[in-house]
């Protein structure tokens, strides 16, 4: 199995989860994980208020996370969130198109 190969198992492994999977994450570039995961916002994805809930953006930010981290780890490796923080700058509407992505930094 070739590095590529692991890298995009780990990939195609955290985009399963059935959250992602039902919020139609996908990634930006089939063949670079790392460099994020887009998404349509659609209904389910809405708070009461009508906006993209907080959670949903936290989970996306969560998975970008992981998969800037995937080229960093060794095949008998994984990786889990410890902690996260977050600070929302404006609302999202229903029908935006969103896009997310990390840089490991050490």
């Amino acid at each position: 199995m070739t590095v590529n190969d692991v890298l995009r198992r780990r990939a195609d492994r955290a985009l399963a989860v059935p959250l992602l999977r039902d919020l139609g994450v996908v990634l930006l570039d089939e063949t670079e994980p790392a460099r994020g995961v887009g998404f349509t916002v659609t209904p389910n994805a809405l708070n009461a208020a009508g906006w993209l809930h907080a959670g949903v953006i936290a989970t996306v930010l969560e998975a970008a996370a992981y998969l800037a981290m995937i080229e960093a780890l060794a095949p008998d490796e994984d990786a889990i969130t410890h902690a996260f923080a977050a600070s929302y700058l404006a609302a999202v509407g229903p029908g935006e198109e969103l896009q997310a992505g990390a840089e490991l930094l050490r």
